[in-house]
């Protein structure tokens, strides 16, 4: 990663949760186990948590938990994605 000048890779791995490395450590996050109803808009959901959290100064490790919850959550609406290709 050095090499490239990457500092940091995130590497969502959907209902498993998500993995984030940067050139010193690496955190994984749990995903919650929820009863999924739309899936599409996940990723979405999760990058925009992300970097939502980071903008509010949170630490990597918690700004991946978060993102991880809440794109977890965002996948028990059924109704989510028409809401979404609605506007």
């Amino acid at each position: 990663m050095k090499e490239y000048g990457v500092k940091t890779v995130v590497i969502k791995l959907a209902e498993e949760g998500a993995v984030l490395v940067t050139q010193d450590e690496a955190y994984y996050a749990n995903a919650p186990k929820v009863e999924a109803q739309a899936e599409l808009g996940a990723g979405d959901v999760f990058l925009a948590a992300f970097l939502h959290r980071l903008t509010e100064g949170a630490f990597l490790k918690d700004a991946l938990k978060f993102a991880v919850a809440f794109a977890a959550a965002s996948v028990t609406d059924p109704h989510y994605p028409i809401i979404c290709s609605a506007q």
